[in-house]
């Protein structure tokens, strides 16, 4: 598959406190858009996390977000029992713009963690994936933001239609 334009795609979202929440965004890699759709649900000991973008329209690589409490960053981890990710960075505060090889985002050194998936350009693309975050809630990762942006989703096009 011929690869497109990397995409950087930051949400710019209104801070809201709830249980559970879903993001829509279109966000153009090349010229066409892709839907992404993030979900954050509160869960027993911190908040699932689950990303997805339409099928054939490429892979999805990372995930960055803050946290409006930094101070507990150091407490922070990953519950992956699907194996889905292949690296994670939690802080420093605000400095964290690249997990592994070509998953870098914008603004950089900006963050306060963020995820990279298994797919770094080969295998199968990653349309769907979800994992937990520990020791965050949803309000914690909505109520934070850099730059204007609560979070954001690193997608690569794979050359394949766009729904």
């Amino acid at each position: 598959m011929r690869a497109r334009a990397l995409l950087a795609a930051a949400l710019a979202l209104a801070a809201l406190r709830a249980e559970a929440l879903t993001y829509i965004a279109a966000t153009p890699i090349g010229e066409d858009t892709v839907a992404v759709t993030v979900s954050l649900t509160d869960v027993a000991g911190g908040c699932q996390v689950s990303l997805s973008i339409p099928a054939g329209s490429g892979t999805i690589l990372g995930f960055f977000a803050n946290t409006s409490d930094e101070e507990a960053l150091s407490s922070l981890g990953v519950s992956d029992p699907n194996a889905a990710l292949a690296q994670w960075q939690f802080g420093p505060a605000n400095r964290v713009w690249k997990v592994g090889a070509g998953n870098q985002i914008y603004p950089i050194d900006s963050w306060d963690y963020g995820v990279m998936t298994t797919a770094t350009g080969s295998g199968p693309p990653v349309e769907s994936v979800s994992f937990t975050l520990t020791g965050i809630t949803t309000a914690q990762i909505t109520g934070a933001s850099t730059a204007g942006y609560i979070l954001a989703v690193r997608v690569k096009g794979t050359g394949g239609s766009v729904g």
